[in-house]
């Protein structure tokens, strides 16, 4: 019998230790077993099931304030080139040849592009020329030779810079340049 005795003594003071470490590891006492979609929320001092809802510091939940309300997030321009026709004049006293001063005012490098000449005049023609790589904000001449051409004195003379549009610009209408021979 003290054998008995003993045994229950000592199973209801590891069963109180076991309580009094699970109390003091959690004062605010167990945690309930939620439905599915629920989890235990501690609120003033006992846990209830809520919603699963997440509430992010500094931010209304929906909960909260009826209908959060979110700033809609714009992705950023994406950088481009933009080319800029700033002068174009006679070459040496040459009566076909023109040096055209082309900048890339834009935010990114160009792999080139071509540069187109025309005369708009009687004698007509056109030509052609490359245009080499731009790094952004760089400044070029870009030499035309109208082999072809003949000008009289008055005639206009365009000059479109990335003609066929095979880089792709900030502003697309600012690419040409307009004289007088």
């Amino acid at each position: 019998m003290k054998n008995m005795l003993l045994a229950s003594v000592f199973a209801v003071a590891t069963l109180a230790t076991f309580a009094t470490t699970a109390t003091a590891a959690n004062p605010n006492g167990p945690k309930p077993k939620c439905p599915f979609g629920q989890i235990p929320v501690l609120e003033m001092g006992s846990y209830t099931c809520k919603d699963l809802t997440i509430k992010a510091p500094g931010r209304e939940t929906e909960n909260q304030a009826g209908s959060a309300k979110f700033a809609a997030v714009k992705k950023p321009a994406r950088a481009k080139a933009d080319f800029v026709i700033l002068s174009a004049t006679r070459v040496g006293g040459s009566d076909t040849k023109f040096g055209v001063q082309i900048k890339n005012q834009g935010t990114q490098a160009t792999s080139g592009g071509l540069l187109q000449g025309l005369n708009m005049g009687q004698g007509g023609g056109g030509a052609t020329a490359y245009m080499p790589k731009f790094k952004a904000g760089e400044t070029k001449f870009v030499f035309v030779d109208f082999k072809t051409s003949k000008f009289e004195r008055s005639d206009r003379i365009l000059f479109v810079a990335d003609y066929k549009n095979n880089v792709p610009e900030s502003k697309e209408n600012n690419n040409k340049y307009a004289m007088n021979y």
